[in-house]
């Protein structure tokens, strides 16, 4: 009996761990059960320590893993990252280490244990059983969301049923609390009233840049996110980790599929249509993602009677993604390779079109408005990027990062528009041969604008972070980051405008002026979080960042807390408070100051850099709750609620 006493204590103790561990967070990971022969008396025996790393057959760390040897007392599970680490007495004898979770088959392990013993490598194999009416979810899906204030994750595959013109990702945000658009045909969006420049995006850790010279209208037609090449996308509205950068409204975190075997796909219809295909090596190692895009919006406009005018906006994107396995042939994932390829076309092409409108004025007197458009606009933006990210397990507490993108953006806007407008009495007698004619011209006057204008842009970043876990429930995430940035800005451009063939200086005013800038930004940044108890966990730090055009340092601290009560495992609160700055970029640097030649002559208006402008900040305080529950034939969903 006391070897069955010491067994069993061996099996409750992971059971209840598991199940308190995963009773908060609805839906399916491993749960532990190991049943271990009786054991034998090892009081006097010496006691070494065995650590490895638990795997899936693609590679996946798995957590709440049983471990534990046949016929000693005791055992472990594995952490979120798929470590364990475990006590056992050495007997002079071979042993055997048992693993056993959920949807995986047993694995048995002989082991001659010595004071040398090196870290295991161990993966399991897929267990075909199903288990009914079990649902228990681990943290290696939800931990990172669930610990952080806002952080939402979205599927991206809702893209492809949700009602929008195009099934354009960014539709997805748009619905969320506290993000709004100026209308549903762009992919802009802006965060709690921010600007839409104020948004951080990530690919697999790459920071992502968007045109600088669009506007938030129609002239970006497609969101950076291709639904057919992401796994996972984490949104945040606010208070977001000091490890995301230094915007003001919202963090996009998307992280690519790693492929299992070769899929395709590809969609057509009348306003577009997309394509990708992605596969893996026979040996695992090299694994490729590669999608296009293309969507033409005529057919749309044309079909808005408030939309008047010739359009013609044309967007295309590809992107890639290669993944290199390099570690040793028992752990290829101990050294991995990235590198991620992108580009865009944006060419948002508008002819405007004659048109009238009559209107009554106050004396019940009809006036009819005569609108005469000659020339086009032009605007396109085409961009190319490309990133690495290098990344290497040096043990199971320290692993590293580093990361390089290079960023080329050609923009211009081309614009030859003249407009003139005549204004006319309409005739009202129904008797009359010329009844709603025009029938006398009370004023005209045009204007014309004329603008040449291109920015080009070169971005070098490098980049490297950094994760240690020191013990457990500890975590330290650190980084610095340096980029090099050159901005090559020609502006050349004038417009007038007359009335009853009169240009007065006033109304004339010319733009000419050739800007560049080259800049160094550095930035930085640590965290700490701390798993107080299962229930509880604290995330605190800073960031840190300086650009040397205007000579700057900013400091951000930062600081999250969740906590779950016990008495309601499926609900969790969030606090986060922080201050976060938002340095300028060239664009906001941009000043014109006018300046009056001699008389006769248009209005010169130089356009120059501030170089004193300072960085805008924030402050951020945010408390959420969130409810786990259960809906449409037992899938998890979530309801959060940041305020």
């Amino acid at each position: 009996m006391p070897h069955f006493s010491a067994a069993m204590g061996w099996l409750v103790r992971p059971l209840c761990l598991n199940l308190l561990r995963a009773v908060p967070l609805l839906g399916l990971a491993p749960l532990t059960l190991v049943v271990v022969a009786p054991a034998t008396a090892v009081a006097q025996q010496t006691r070494i320590t065995l650590s490895g790393i638990v795997r899936d057959a693609d590679g996946q760390p798995v957590e709440l893993v049983g471990v534990g040897v046949e016929g000693q007392p005791g055992g472990t599970s594995t952490d979120s990252e798929g470590r364990f680490t475990l006590n056992v007495v050495r007997t002079g004898r071979p042993a055997v280490l048992v693993v056993r979770g959920l949807r995986f088959k047993p694995l048995r392990v002989p082991l001659t244990l010595t004071d040398d013993q090196r870290e295991l490598r161990l993966t399991l194999q897929s267990d075909a059983r199903a288990l009914s009416n079990v649902t228990v979810r681990g943290r290696n899906d939800e931990a990172d969301t669930r610990e952080q204030v806002s952080m939402i994750k979205l599927d991206p595959r809702t893209a492809k049923v949700l009602p929008s013109p195009f099934g354009d990702f960014n539709a997805i945000l748009k619905t969320l609390p506290g993000v709004t658009s100026t209308n549903e045909l762009t992919s802009t969006y802006s965060v709690r009233g921010g600007n839409y420049d104020e948004n951080l995006v990530y690919v697999n850790g790459i920071e992502i840049y968007r045109p600088f010279l669009v506007t938030a209208a129609q002239q970006e037609g497609l969101s950076f996110i291709n639904p057919d090449l992401v796994s996972k996308v984490e949104f945040s509205t606010g208070g977001w980790q000091p490890q995301f950068g230094d915007k003001l409204s919202s963090v996009l975190n998307i992280a690519y599929k790693q492929p299992a075997k070769f899929g395709a796909s590809a969609t057509a219809s009348l306003v577009g249509g997309a394509m990708h295909v992605e596969a893996t090596s026979p040996n695992k190692r090299l694994s490729y993602l590669a999608g296009v895009r293309y969507k033409n919006a005529t057919y749309v406009l044309r079909s808005l009677k408030q939309q008047q005018g010739g359009y013609n906006p044309t967007f295309y994107d590809g992107q890639v993604y290669l993944n290199a396995n390099l570690g040793p042939k028992d752990y290829p994932e101990r050294t991995s390779l990235g590198l991620l390829t992108t580009f865009a076309h944006n060419d948002y092409r508008f002819t405007p079109e004659t048109g009238q409108s009559t209107f009554s004025t106050a004396t019940n007197q009809f006036t009819r408005l005569f609108i005469v458009y000659d020339g086009r606009e032009r605007m396109q933006y085409d961009m190319y990027q490309g990133g690495l990210n290098l990344k290497h397990n040096f043990s199971d507490k320290f692993q590293t990062e580093l990361l390089g993108g290079l960023v080329y953006s050609r923009e211009l806007e081309y614009r030859d528009v003249e407009a003139s407008y005549s204004l006319a009495d309409i005739n009202r007698d129904p008797n009359s041969p010329d009844f709603n004619k025009a029938v006398r011209q009370r004023d005209v006057g045009s204007r014309f604008d004329h603008s040449r204008n291109t920015l080009t842009a070169r971005i070098a970043t490098a980049e490297a972070r950094a994760r240690w876990t020191p013990g457990a429930g500890h975590t330290v995430r650190f980084g610095v980051k340096t980029g090099r940035e050159r901005i090559e800005d020609a502006l050349n451009e004038y417009s007038f405008a007359d009335s009853a063939d009169y240009v007065p200086d006033g109304r004339r005013s010319r733009q000419i002026s050739d800007l560049d800038l080259s800049s160094t930004r550095t930035q930085g940044y640590a965290q700490h979080t701390l798993e107080l108890d299962s229930l509880r966990t604290l995330t605190y730090g800073v960031r840190a960042h300086y650009w040397s055009v205007n000579k700057q340092l900013v400091v951000s601290p930062r600081v999250q807390f969740s906590f779950i009560p016990r008495q309601h495992a499926n609900r969790s609160y969030k606090v986060a408070a922080g201050l976060y700055y938002q340095p300028p970029f060239y664009r906001e640097l941009r000043d014109q100051q006018g300046m009056r030649a001699t008389p006769g002559s248009p209005l010169l208006i130089e356009a120059s850099l501030n170089p004193e402008l300072r960085a805008q900040r924030s402050m951020h305080f945010i408390v959420g709750n969130e409810i786990r529950f259960e809906q449409w034939g037992g899938r998890s969903a979530s309801m959060a609620r940041p305020t």
